[in-house]
């Protein structure tokens, strides 16, 4: 009797398998990052001034989980403006989500301006080819929001060769992307950011939001547990 493996070389080969997983290098290799939220108006009626503002950022590579919000009243004029992010960089994936929102309501006695906005910026290295997905939304919503800045966008650049994945929006609509391919060596950014700004008398909305996940899977992972789920079925010759 025969076998092409012992049984017992093809369960230890089935379980260095999936233990020497966790002892290769993680797939993506962070350098730097950046996570911000801020909030800010300025109302104005005649005399009456009124200013507010907050800001948050993440520290570290950390889960991210934060809101800022400012808003602000007058008689005849009002302003608010708030900001969301929840981001996670895991071994081999990004997930992000992040708002930003700008009202202004103003007579024609007063005026005020509101800026929201929620950016991320990641930086990251590739030490080996590996296959890529990146699925998510954007949407944005502007009524009049004057001569504010606004917009939304979720870009994957490499530093050699430039854009990888580009999705924006500058007016009211919504874009529901699916990306897959190979990431090639290298150093790459991914840069996520809603800015929302409403300016002027009368009434201004402004908001957006974005809600994605890039996955970058260890390319010998799958490898790996297959042949080890093959090595534990492998017949015996008699």
């Amino acid at each position: 009797m025969v076998s092409t493996l012992p049984r017992r070389a093809c369960a230890l080969l089935a379980v260095l398998s999936v233990c020497a997983i966790p002892l290769r290098a993680e797939p993506i290799q962070y350098v730097d990052q950046t996570r911000t939220l801020s909030a800010a108006i300025d109302i104005h009626q005649g005399g009456p001034h009124l200013q507010g503002s907050g800001s948050d950022a993440a520290v570290g590579f950390e889960l991210f989980d934060s809101a800022v919000g400012v808003s602000g009243f007058l008689p005849l004029v009002s302003g608010n403006a708030d900001a969301t992010q929840v981001s996670e960089l895991g071994l081999d994936y990004i997930t992000a989500f992040g708002s930003a929102n700008a009202v202004v309501s103003a007579d024609l006695e007063g005026s005020g301006q509101a800026d929201g906005s929620s950016i991320l910026s990641v930086s990251f290295a590739l030490a080996e080819s590996s296959g890529f997905s990146l699925d998510g939304l954007i949407s944005f919503l502007a009524v009049d929001p004057g001569l504010a800045e606004i917009g939304v966008d979720v870009v994957l650049s490499e530093a050699a060769a430039g854009v990888v994945v580009a999705e924006s929006l500058s007016a009211t609509g919504e874009s529901v992307f699916s990306y897959a391919g190979t990431l090639e060596p290298g150093e790459y950014m991914l840069e996520a950011s809603v800015i929302a700004g409403a300016i002027g008398d009368g009434a201004h909305v402004a908001r957006g939001s974005f809600d994605f996940e890039l996955v970058i899977p260890e390319p010998a992972t799958a490898a790996f547990m297959l042949i080890g789920a093959f090595l534990l079925t492998a017949p015996r010759r008699r």
